[in-house]
């Protein structure tokens, strides 16, 4: 019996010898045998395709491979993505039962994600086989940012007089870090002011 007490990989090999008597004389009778030690071992890796940076409010893309770099199969490999507080999965799964990975076989599993706040994000990805025995973890941050609405108006001439011409200019800029669409400026003037163009 053979037991592999380290957990390597590798090939043990065994010489087996007997021994007998024929006429008074020892005759040894030998043979090797080979032992090969295999066992799977995981990974897992993630990535986002549009970039570490993401809108505040719009889903994107996040990108999850698994391999076994091992020499055997892993059975029963179950695959969890848990999202820090703050993000959502809306499109795929949060645990993915993948089955058996032969040795070098890689997975890729696709996600959108979506998070309505601006910060960093930390999302830790795990894989496991059926057993417990074979495990990866991996961490792949993600930064969301949002745009941020200023705007300002002054009134040119300050002081006119009554029935004179005024010019209202109003300046509309996004000093956050993610885009703003659909953006609409409503002007409402003051009571006795008649608009002459927009």
């Amino acid at each position: 019996m053979l037991r592999n007490t380290g957990g390597a990989t590798g090939v043990n090999r065994v010489r087996l010898t007997a021994q007998g008597a024929f006429y008074g004389e020892t005759c040894p009778r030998s043979r090797i045998v080979s032992k090969r030690w295999q066992k799977p071992a995981l990974a897992v890796e993630c990535t986002y395709p549009e970039g570490t940076t993401a809108v505040a409010g719009h889903p994107f893309a996040k990108e999850i491979r698994v391999r076994n770099t091992g020499d055997a199969p892993a059975e029963g490999v179950v695959l969890e993505d848990r999202p820090d507080a703050g993000l959502t999965i809306v499109e795929g799964n949060g645990t993915m039962e993948l089955g058996t990975l032969a040795a070098g076989q890689e997975v890729v599993q696709r996600l959108r994600l979506v998070g309505e706040a601006e910060g960093r994000f930390t999302n830790t990805v795990s894989v496991r086989d059926a057993r417990g025995g074979v495990t990866a973890t991996n961490t792949c941050p993600v930064e969301l940012v949002a745009g941020k609405l200023e705007i300002t108006k002054r009134c040119e001439p300050a002081r006119a007089q009554n029935g004179s011409e005024v010019r209202f200019v109003v300046v509309v800029s996004n000093t956050g870090r993610g885009p703003l669409e659909n953006v609409v400026v409503v002007d409402d003037y003051p009571l006795g002011i008649t608009p002459q163009s927009q």
